[in-house]
């Protein structure tokens, strides 16, 4: 009994690279040439992860990230080598596969993946941070079902933003290795300093928060879609992070990714429901018929 496998992507991580082409380059180590394009330090992509790897590993926060990520790694049967390859862009690639059989549609079984991209046209110095950032996704960030009913946007936006290892725990971990492993770099001109408490000497979670939150003239349109007393931290001041994936403030950006994922979850759903009206039409079983229904009704709530 063949299979059938349908992949939903659930989530596309955006990266904070939009806003950090600026950034100028004092070279921290006479040793490496941080200005050079990280895949151009040898002609295997294995060996150009481990030098990023071994750089990153210097910084404390980069080390735990690391271990963290070769853990996870492990328990996918992956080593770290097999879960970063180069990208067209830096993101966190994660997939729900839902399986089932032709034959039995009602019986469904869930698996998620994830791979890391990191841009293959990125110095050395940028991809290092990118690498931090999409570990932290990698490692840090809850799964979640788009085929469930309590899949709500609201959840979804405020997981990606702030939720754990969301965007703002990413760029935090990410600004931390910049700090620890180019402190020349960390100023008061740089968007890391933006979320830096001095007077505590460490990031600070609820002002990157407030940042992430900044959506400019978008104020109006996202509040077409989320409240404004579940979300009080949006404001209409002008956006700081803007999402690479999108060119959008990191709100709006998720919105239109919740937008996308369901409508792959709605064309998935019907596809599934027409399976269950086949099977019924040749002989009716009344768990098939069961499981129609309740589709039927989840997919009535769900998809308009």
């Amino acid at each position: 009994m063949k299979a059938l496998f349908y992949l939903i992507p659930l989530f596309l991580s955006f990266t904070t690279q939009a806003f950090m082409k600026e950034r100028v380059l004092h070279v921290e180590s006479r040793a490496t040439d941080f200005n050079k394009k990280w895949v151009r330090f040898s002609n295997s992509d294995h060996a150009n992860i481990k030098n990023m790897i071994k750089i990153l590993y210097r910084s404390p926060t980069g080390r735990k990230i690391i271990v963290d990520a070769k853990d996870k790694a492990n328990e996918m049967g992956m080593s770290l080598l097999e879960i970063i390859r180069p990208g067209e862009s830096s993101i966190t690639d994660t997939t729900l596969v839902r399986k089932f059989s032709p034959d039995n549609p009602s019986d469904v079984i869930y698996e998620s993946r994830s791979l890391v991209y990191i841009d293959r046209d990125l110095s050395l110095y940028d991809a290092i941070l990118d690498m931090a950032h999409e570990l932290t996704h990698f490692t840090q960030r809850e799964p979640f079902n788009p085929y469930t009913l309590n899949f709500k946007i609201e959840d979804f936006v405020k997981s990606t933003i702030e939720g754990k290892g969301g965007e703002v725990d990413a760029y935090l971990v990410e600004c931390s290795v910049l700090k620890e492993l180019f402190p020349k770099q960390f100023n008061r001109s740089s968007n890391c300093f933006k979320v830096y408490n001095e007077r505590a000497s460490k990031f600070s979670k609820i002002e990157g928060i407030k940042k992430f939150y900044r959506v400019g003239d978008f104020i109006g349109d996202i509040h077409k879609h989320v409240s404004s007393h579940e979300f009080s931290y949006l404001s209409n001041n002008e956006p700081v992070f803007i999402s690479s994936a999108y060119g959008l403030p990191y709100p709006v950006a998720a919105v239109k990714e919740y937008q996308t994922i369901m409508s792959k979850v709605c064309r998935n759903d019907k596809r599934r429901i027409q399976l269950l009206k086949e099977q019924l039409s040749s002989t009716r079983r009344d768990t098939s018929y069961r499981t129609l229904q309740s589709l039927t009704q989840s997919l009535s709530q769900r998809c308009p």
